[in-house]
């Protein structure tokens, strides 16, 4: 079933679809600019959504037609929609693609401001031998210093993520961070 914007206007509201009833309801729905009518699957369930969360989503989030279109216009909307469907899969795949470089001057911003970034890597405890759960928080560390970027990092080698932080912090788990001999390591939680 397809409808139009202003027949789901008259459904939005509970109304009967007349021509006025439609004039009267989109006028309604106009009167709250940063809002607008779609749907999600089912074009007879209309909601309002934030216009800006609307283009966050494009694929979920399905604008209606604002008025019934002879077949040549329709041929035209469709095409034009798919060249913006188009348009919105190369920015968003621009976005992906660039997220790590504009994180980087993200936070490259931050230092030069006077910020310090902190990480901290945790390991569940588990059945490795000490040498592979050191590889295994080494690799976690160098991951953190060359994707997040961070300048100190903390370590619990043998905590349940549930657990409160005070307890992360034994006598024992420091010692055994110091036996390991991190690399870029600052220390226990």
């Amino acid at each position: 079933i397809m409808i139009t914007h202003s027949q789901a206007a008259c459904v939005f509201f509970g109304d009967l679809l007349t021509p006025e009833n439609e004039v009267l309801n989109e006028a309604k729905i106009a009167a709250y600019p940063d809002v607008e009518l779609c749907y999600i699957d089912v074009p007879t369930e209309p909601f309002l959504v934030a216009r800006c969360r609307i283009n966050f989503f494009p694929f979920r989030y399905k604008r209606y037609r604002r008025a019934e279109l002879g077949p040549l216009s329709r041929i035209i909307e469709e095409a034009n929609e798919e060249i913006e469907c188009e348009t919105n899969n190369k920015v968003i795949l621009q976005n992906i693609a660039n997220y790590q470089s504009k994180y980087e001057c993200f936070i490259d911003k931050k230092k030069d401001d006077g910020f310090k970034v902190v990480g901290y890597v945790r390991k569940s405890p588990c059945g490795l031998s000490n040498d592979a759960l050191k590889d295994n928080l080494q690799k976690m560390i160098e991951y953190l210093r060359e994707r997040s970027l961070v300048e100190f990092v903390y370590a619990s080698p043998q905590s349940c993520a549930g657990s409160p932080i005070n307890s992360r912090d034994m006598y024992n788990t420091i010692e055994d961070l110091e036996k390991m001999e991190l690399r870029h390591f600052t220390g226990s939680t």
